[in-house]
């Protein structure tokens, strides 16, 4: 939905690269519309990632409050899985020499970006605390969200037939983001392992990131 004004807006930010972790579907229904003369570099292989999309778990029916958040806590537990790839490309257009800003973005931005970023975080030693913080600063445009998705009141239908269930669906919580973090660590033995082995990001890579992200 961008429009040619936002273009206009964009142009300057240098964007080269973009990683989508939206899945084929998802892309076909809201095809990313990009400037002719300012077309980035996409990545989007998050194929297995596809059921952290919110349209989708929002058409589920008979579920209370607690399932909505039960299915949140299952879609971030297998993000270790999912989108081990999706973070070895982040980093990998991250250093690019030629590839200019970066921009991570799925469809709601919040749970697949977010456990993206936050990885990208630890492997530069930002501190557990401070990760979680960025995380949650999605909850402080929860608002503006919950008004984006209500489209013909479909958050108003979900909320009617289960209270609580937009909270559970729309925000993020520190649950969500400590199972995917479990998940890592049960893999791998430790986040740290877990960008090594799954990830590819080795302490090389590390320091490259942080020198690229931190000075």
């Amino acid at each position: 939905r961008l429009s040619d004004a936002d273009h206009q807006r964009l142009r300057p930010l240098g964007i080269g690269r973009v990683i989508d972790l939206r899945a084929a579907p998802e892309i076909a229904r809201a095809p990313s519309r990009w400037p002719d003369d300012a077309r980035p570099r996409v990545w989007s292989g998050a194929e297995s990632a596809a059921e952290a999309d919110i349209n989708g778990l929002m058409t589920r029916e008979g579920l209370a409050a607690d399932a909505f958040r039960q299915a949140m806590l299952n879609v971030y537990g297998r993000f270790a899985d999912d989108l081990a790839e999706a973070v070895q490309h982040a980093a990998d257009a991250l250093l690019d020499p030629a590839g200019g800003a970066v921009l991570i973005h799925c469809t709601e931005g919040k749970d697949r970006t977010g456990f993206v970023i936050a990885s990208l975080l630890h492997a530069i030693g930002i501190q557990a605390a401070d990760v979680q913080a960025d995380y949650l600063l999605t909850n402080a445009s929860f608002a503006t969200a919950c008004q984006r998705f209500n489209r013909d009141g479909r958050l108003d239908a979900v909320e009617a037939r289960a209270p609580g269930a937009v909270a559970a669906l729309v925000g993020v919580h520190p649950e969500y983001l400590a199972a995917a973090q479990a998940a890592q660590v049960a893999a791998c033995g430790s986040i740290d392992g877990w960008l090594q082995q799954r990830a590819g990001i080795d302490e090389t890579i590390r320091r490259h990131l942080r020198d690229r992200l931190l000075h």
